[in-house]
């Protein structure tokens, strides 16, 4: 279980970073009606999400014995 809540804790911490830096980023392009920034952003945010996502597999989960 504190494996389970670490990567818990992580997650939501590594999803406001991403959302403050590349999510605010595509959201400025937006508004700005800037299309080449707006590309950008997504493709920021796209990686920057890909990125977590492989992050988060290299936490390693306790093994689960069967219950009998």
């Amino acid at each position: 279980m504190p494996n389970d809540q670490a990567l818990e804790l992580w997650v939501i911490q590594r999803a406001q970073e991403i959302l403050k830096r590349e999510g605010l980023i595509l959201v400025n392009a937006a508004q700005w009606l800037d299309k080449k920034g707006t590309v950008r952003g997504g493709h920021a945010l796209r990686e920057a999400i890909e990125t977590s996502l492989r992050e988060a597999l290299r936490f390693k989960r306790p093994e689960t014995s069967a219950i009998n």
